[in-house]
């Protein structure tokens, strides 16, 4: 397991925003390549922005691989299958430089269709090449945010987030939301992202208990449970892709994203308009 120690100077009340990326497959022909470069040009003009991209950078079915599909592959990609990979990567860094010039911290985490690609760890490559707030978290791991405005009585608030690339869910929503949750069971975060389902949702929850010292009384704080939102079309004309193939239903296409400030123990859904 990987952890990533984030220091975000922000307000002094210590307010982010943490988008999640979801999964691109991007040398497909389903990829919307225009609504992610309006959310990375949104996030980059951010400066309280938390970035974690949570894996299935390319879909990773080269020639030779099982399920590889010419009819739906990207153009350039047919162009360069000798050098399918190094073009991959020669793309995405062309994607995600706008966040890394912006300084924007934007960890990486490493997806099941990267994995088809074993023999070059695509994703650890890819933030090598990227570098500055690049930072790579492997399969899963916890990320550390220490936000705020420190001053001589206040340090820095603390946010922990566990990352995954996740696991299917089933066909509705509902189940899709709940194993995530059963994480909590054995994950002491603030909030839980995880992709892979291409059915982006945010679920903000009060978890009570009571103050650790001090007089007794009620404490509140959220808990967030995030499915990144993802990049891909659910149909495109002149193909059938998978979900077409498996007969499933479009996922939610929003751009979601959400506020946190420690201080306030308060977590907001906010919505990017494309």
């Amino acid at each position: 397991m990987y952890l990533v120690d984030i220091e975000k100077k922000t307000t002094s009340d210590g307010t982010f925003r943490l988008y999640a990326i979801g999964d691109m497959h991007c040398d497909r022909r389903e990829f919307d390549e225009e609504k992610f470069k309006q959310y990375i040009a949104h996030i980059s003009a951010d400066p309280t922005a938390v970035a974690v991209f949570v894996g299935d950078a390319l879909d990773g079915r080269i020639p030779g691989r099982k399920f590889f599909d010419a009819d739906a592959v990207r153009l350039d990609f047919l162009q360069n299958l000798k050098t399918y990979v190094n073009h991959g990567l020669a793309v995405l860094e062309e994607y995600f430089q706008p966040l890394i010039k912006a300084g924007v911290p934007t960890v990486f985490i490493s997806g099941n269709h990267d994995e088809y690609l074993e023999e070059i760890g695509l994703t650890a490559e890819l933030v090598r090449r990227l570098g500055g707030t690049a930072r790579y978290l492997g399969g899963e791991g916890f990320i550390r945010v220490r936000s705020g405005k420190p001053n001589k009585t206040k340090g820095f608030y603390t946010t922990t987030i566990y990352g995954a690339h996740g696991t299917g869910g089933g066909g509705s929503p509902g189940s899709k939301i709940n194993k995530m949750q059963a994480s909590y069971e054995w994950v002491n975060a603030d909030v839980i992202m995880a992709g892979h389902v291409h059915d982006g949702d945010i679920r903000v929850f009060p978890c009570y208990g009571v103050q650790e010292s001090g007089l007794l009384s009620l404490a509140i704080k959220p808990r967030v449970l995030y499915r990144a939102p993802a990049f891909t079309r659910r149909a495109v004309e002149g193909m059938v892709g998978y979900q077409g193939r498996k007969g499933y239903a479009p996922g939610d296409e929003g751009l979601l994203y959400v506020q946190l400030n420690p201080e306030r123990r308060k977590a907001t859904r906010m919505e990017l308009e494309v």
